[in-house]
């Protein structure tokens, strides 16, 4: 019964197509009470209703469709919105109402009313012409990605782009040239308005926003004047770096540039510049041993030098982004300042720390420790043969009297870093356990010069000085050739230390 049905739908089909569409209507209608009795799911594809997609292609298949047939059916489903078109022009022509299936198959159905397509119209698929494609196919420059015109030529837009470089590298002093965004240039499909010709997009690209300024009023704040126009305060500082060092004060009828002069297409130009700077001179200070402790003399007075400088510098429009030094030339040196520092210690500033350190030698030498105190006598119980005077690490130690330096460097039998200076007349000083020795050998010494600094080298168990005092190389009790906190300096030195002195011969190398 199926295979009966199928070939009654086709032979339908070639009959009249007014007779048929007026028949088909009314079996349409029919079907449509048939239609109550199907439990299968609806379809709606446009407006065209397709009953139970399933149950139907299941009794398509049960009545012997043909599988051409169902796939026909489904490319039909893929093109609804274009059959439907077709139907409504279809019936237009033939004056015909076309009513949507209700219901095509049923259980209890012999013979189900089908409504039919009189005409099946197919469209040719060919290529869309460009116009079509959304616009006209151009070439579009991009900004830093933002789209800044299209041409149809991209061409001839690059090289005059690349022309204005190098005539901007062509300019006395420029070096180099480069736009500071970058450029692309893309092929494509662009609204017809949005399309110009090379001279237009060329005029826009190269033009110039002119600088924006405000003129402060009463009552304005630079932090006021930025929050009006939208920028920061430290953008705005940036603009006007003279008005960085006090913000806070802002004075009516100040010129504030709000927004710099810049381009649509800036330029980044490097120069070659030669400057010439300063070279400033140094100081030198000198020690003098003609000079007192805390005096000083300037020797010879500084003059600042000149200097050639050449520098690669990059401009972004008028303004500064980048500076290297390439070479510097010496026009004219700099001549160093000098200033001489006395390192003379005076007879009288030389004394021990305490007060009742009291010594009524001969004055014969001076006191030679900024302060500090007897830590051992001569001779003691240890066969002694100086005087040791105990001072902070550091402390100066002074020439106890004119002369000239013998010895000044590192000792290897106990003394450790020493200076021996021959006072003549047979006298010499030696000072020893030194941590720093500045007198030189083979110098001569003034009475309170420095010559080194306290210690506890060598054959020592604390920084102190041991202080000697020899005749004719005989170690002699230095206290009797001392004379400090004593009450009158004329009054006659005690001979009890001389008679005390015992005599010692050594070789000193």
């Amino acid at each position: 019964m199926g295979r009966k049905r199928h070939k009654d739908v086709s032979e339908k089909r070639h009959e009249s197509d007014k007779a048929s569409l007026t028949e088909e209507t009314g079996s349409a209608s029919e079907a449509g009470k048939t239609d109550k009795k199907c439990d299968m799911t609806d379809m709606t594809v446009g407006s065209i209703r397709v009953d139970g997609g399933k149950q139907f292609v299941s009794k398509c298949v049960h009545y012997g469709v043909p599988a051409a047939a169902l796939l026909a059916f489904a490319v039909l489903l893929n093109n609804a919105s274009l059959i439907e078109s077709k139907i409504s022009g279809i019936s237009a022509s033939h004056s015909v109402n076309v009513t949507p299936a209700a219901g095509i198959l049923a259980e209890e159905v012999t013979e189900a009313p089908v409504t039919e397509i009189s005409e099946v119209v197919t469209l040719p698929v060919t290529s869309v012409p460009a116009e079509n494609k959304n616009g006209v196919e151009a070439v579009g420059i991009y900004i830093d990605g933002e789209l800044a015109g299209c041409v149809k030529d991209g061409a001839e837009l690059k090289t005059k782009l690349d022309a204005r470089l190098e005539q901007i590298k062509s300019e006395p002093g420029i070096i180099d040239a480069e736009y500071k965004s970058s450029i692309e240039y893309i092929k494509n499909y662009y609204p017809k308005e949005k399309i110009s010709d090379t001279e237009s997009v060329m005029k826009y690209l190269m033009a110039e926003t002119p600088e924006v300024t405000y003129t402060g009023v009463e009552g304005d704040s630079l932090y006021w004047i930025a929050e009006d126009h939208g920028i920061t305060i430290d953008e705005l500082l940036e603009m006007n770096p003279e008005l960085a060092e006090d913000p806070d004060v802002f004075s009516a009828g100040t010129v504030v540039t709000i927004a710099r002069k810049s381009q649509n297409l800036p330029v980044i130009v490097t120069k070659e510049i030669e400057e010439k700077t300063v070279v400033p001179y140094d100081t030198k200070i000198v020690d003098s041993e003609f000079l007192e402790r805390g005096e000083s003399e300037l020797i010879r007075e500084g003059v600042n030098g000149e200097s050639l400088s050449r520098f690669r510098i990059k401009y972004d429009g008028d303004i500064e982004t980048a500076r290297e030094l390439i070479s510097v030339q010496v026009v004219e040196p700099a001549v160093d300042e000098e200033i001489a520092v006395g390192i003379m210690l005076a007879q009288t500033e030389a004394e021990p720390a305490y007060e009742d350190t009291v010594l009524r030698g001969s004055g014969q030498f001076m006191w030679p420790v900024d302060g500090g105190e007897i830590s051992d006598v001569f001779i003691s119980d240890r066969n002694h043969k100086g005087l040791d005077i105990a001072a902070p690490l550091g402390t100066g130690i002074y020439a106890a009297a004119d002369g000239k330096v013998i010895a000044a460097g590192w000792n290897t039998g106990g003394y450790g870093y020493f200076v021996m200076i021959d006072h003549g007349d047979g006298y010499a000083t030696l000072y020893a356990h030194m941590s720093k020795v500045i007198a030189k050998n083979g110098t001569e010494i003034k009475r309170g010069e420095l010559i080194g600094e306290i210690g506890t080298t060598g054959d020592s168990t604390g920084p102190h000085l041991h202080f000697e005092v020899r005749e004719k190389n005989i170690c002699r009790d230095p206290a009797a050739y001392l004379r400090v906190n004593a009450d009158d300096p004329e009054e006659e030195s005690e001979t009890e230390y001389e008679e005390e002195n015992e005599e010692y011969e050594e070789d000193y190398d």
